[in-house]
């Protein structure tokens, strides 16, 4: 048999999807230096548990993982393999609880499910090797708005990277890591570009009133609902829109823009979430009561 080369990359079929859930998709870092042309950015929705999920496996950084929302995902091993799962879903292989955060040996006709909990939205599994995905403009994230790929289906079969590159077995055996809970609390946020144009009272109301994330909310951006604000009067062109930008339309409800959003925006933003914020943000269910702490 030959031997591949140095740095040969080949694949392993590794799952069979049973169930999807809702709005599961293969995600990566995503494509952070394309906004200038109007692309997005996409990429995996909470950065924290991706870069730690990748250190447990020895993924590269643009290794794509599984992103599942609330959870209803199910999935039928194909063949052995080393994984890792992370989010506030409640994972079980064969029927039993699995631990996050660490290394976990699946074997041939293992099934492994995904259940929602209510303190969490998006949930990760990573393999040894990586996830294979066709490649978007240099990004395997999946973006099907911009028709970067699709949404996963029942039936569909997924597959890992293997080759000399990847680490083997032995190399990724029973890692595990102690992981802090997240604490809760507000979203710090910056003044946004307009935030001067808004008067007193409606920065007032945005700092000091609860927000609710609203169910008509996706990767693209979170509507929040709450007490009206003032918007400022006359129009304003659209402008480069950085991630976490919270955008106040007419109606005075605020759209905080996330990592399928828009671009460019024409209307104010009062805010912008702190990169320390974001994850904790994007986390947050439909009916979480949001908070927002300004930060200078």
């Amino acid at each position: 048999m030959m031997k591949s080369k140095p740095n040969e990359m080949t694949s392993q079929q590794v799952f069979e999807v049973i169930a999807p859930g809702l709005r599961a998709t293969l995600q990566d870092d995503g494509r952070p230096l394309l906004k200038k042309w109007g692309v997005p950015r996409s990429g995996v929705m909470d950065q924290k548990i991706y870069r730690k999920l990748c250190l447990l496996l020895d993924l590269t950084d643009d290794s794509a993982v599984v992103e599942s929302m609330f959870g209803g995902l199910e999935l039928l091993c194909l063949n052995d393999c080393w994984i890792c799962h992370a989010g506030p879903g409640v994972v079980k292989i064969n029927g039993c609880a699995s631990p996050s955060w660490r290394t976990v040996q699946l074997t041939k006709n293992d099934r492994l499910t995904i259940a929602h909990h209510p303190q969490g939205l998006w949930n990760y599994l990573a393999v040894e090797g990586g996830f294979v995905g066709e490649k978007w403009l240099g990004s395997r994230s999946v973006w099907p708005a911009g028709g970067m790929g699709k949404l996963l289906r029942a039936g569909d079969v997924l597959e890992r990277y293997t080759g000399e590159i990847y680490p083997p077995h032995s190399a990724i055996k029973a890692r595990y890591l102690e992981v802090e809970p997240r604490i809760q609390g507000p979203i710090t946020v910056w003044p946004g570009p307009q935030w001067d144009d808004f008067s007193e009272a409606s920065r007032c109301r945005f700092l000091e009133s609860t927000w609710k994330v609203s169910p008509q909310s996706s990767r693209a951006g979170y509507r929040l609902d709450g007490p009206k604000l003032d918007v400022p009067a006359g129009q304003m062109l659209s402008e480069p829109m950085l991630l976490g930008s919270i955008q106040v339309p007419p109606n005075g409800q605020p759209i905080a823009i996330l990592n399928d959003g828009p671009t460019v925006g024409g209307y104010p933003k009062i805010a912008l979430i702190t990169e320390e914020s974001l994850d904790q943000f994007r986390q947050s269910s439909p009916g979480t009561k949001i908070q927002f702490s300004l930060t200078t």
